[in-house]
């Protein structure tokens, strides 16, 4: 009676210790699936800070226009003659003065970009181990 309440505690030890191991091995497939399914998350923020000069930029050019084109359409009575549209050659030397207006901006911040970067990327520095 005494040997086999024995052997029925080994069995019952040997099989808490295979369910043991297939948890952790479905543990372990599971860390590495939820690895896989947040793996974008650095890439947007890489990717995010790369557009934000391009939306600082576009964003107060876009509500200029969208401004514009309200107050225009709002406040043409009809009494008064349409004025002439701006012909391609003016709207290209438009385009080329305001570039001329924005380049030092956008080149003061990408330099202060570059300047503020360490020579070597974080990633291979991590494990480089000499």
């Amino acid at each position: 009676m005494g040997r086999e309440s024995e052997i029925t505690l080994a069995e019952y030890k040997r099989q808490l210790l295979e369910r043991s191991g297939m948890l952790r091995e479905r543990a372990s497939s599971d860390l590495r699936e939820i690895g896989r399914s947040f793996a974008w998350i650095p890439r947007a923020k890489v990717t995010a800070r790369k557009a934000m000069p391009l939306v600082a930029l576009g964003i107060p050019l876009i509500g200029f226009f969208l401004a514009r084109r309200a107050f225009k359409s709002s406040h043409v009575s009809e009494s008064r003659p349409q004025p002439k549209r701006r012909g391609l050659l003016a709207a290209l030397l438009m385009g080329i003065q305001t570039y001329h207006k924005v380049r030092p901006f956008v080149s003061a911040f990408v330099q202060s970009r570059q300047t503020s970067r360490p020579a070597t990327r974080p990633s291979t520095a991590r494990f480089d181990h000499r």
